[in-house]
Formats: C-alpha cells, sequence, structure tokens
C-alpha cells in the first residue's frame, strides 16, 4: 500500500468523525485526485465547497480539476469567483489556464472555438485588471 492509499484511510476516518470538515474534504480530494481518481476528486472539493462556499483552496482545486479533464469554460467561471477570494490562487489558476491554452493552441490551428476562448482568456484578464 502507497502513502497516498494510507493517507486516504487516514482522510476518510477524520471524515467519518467529523463529515463536514471542508478541509478534510478538500485534503480526500487532493489525494485521490493523485490516484487519478478525477471524478471522485471533483465530488471531494464540491463537498468541501457546499460545507464552505468560501473555502478558496477548494474552489482552486475544483478549478483545476475541470481544466484537467477540458472544462475550461467551468474553469474561467471557477477563476472569476476565485478573485473575490483570494488574489494569490487566482493568478496561479490564470496562470494554469493560459499555459494549458498555449499547449492547446500549439498544437492545433487557430479555428472559431480557440478564437472564442482566446476572446474570453482576454476578456479575463482585462476585468481583472479594472477590478483588481
Amino acid at each position: 500500500m502507497g502513502k497516498f492509499e494510507k493517507a486516504l484511510i487516514s482522510l476518510n476516518e477524520a471524515n467519518r468523525i467529523m463529515p463536514s470538515d471542508p478541509y478534510i474534504l478538500n485534503n480526500i480530494g487532493v489525494t485521490v485526485e493523485s490516484l487519478g481518481r478525477k471524478k471522485e476528486a471533483r465530488e471531494s472539493y464540491q463537498s468541501a465547497i457546499e460545507a464552505d462556499a468560501n473555502f478558496p483552496l477548494a474552489q482552486y482545486n475544483l478549478a483545476a480539476n475541470f481544466l484537467e479533464v477540458g472544462e475550461r469554460e467551468i474553469a474561467y467561471k471557477k477563476l472569476n469567483l476565485l478573485k473575490t477570494m483570494d488574489d494569490v490562487l487566482a493568478n496561479e489558476l490564470q496562470q494554469m489556464i493560459w499555459g494549458k491554452f498555449i499547449v492547446n493552441i500549439s498544437s492545433r490551428k487557430l479555428d472559431n472555438k480557440l478564437l472564442a476562448e482566446l476572446r474570453g482568456l482576454a476578456e479575463i484578464n482585462f476585468l481583472s485588471k479594472l477590478t483588481g
């Protein structure tokens, strides 16, 4: 049994004792995501957010999870929410989104969908400068 599996056993026990603790739920998400279980991680992050909607780390992890599985629109929405909660995490997420976008753009030609994504990212960046 590896370290993530052992950690998950401990976290599940803690979750049994304190089932609505957003920190435990978020850490379960991080652990199961490290084991490659993206959907289960997303559910844990969402549970952490249900327990505490103002928990920026869970918002960040959920957005990063959506970004990893190609759900960029949801990640963009989470970015806007995160900007109202935690500037550092919002900047990290924005860099992650741009990084994924650059990798994506280098692997295919510009089409209408890609151009729309670029406009959306530019708008998010512009709005953040206005409100920041």
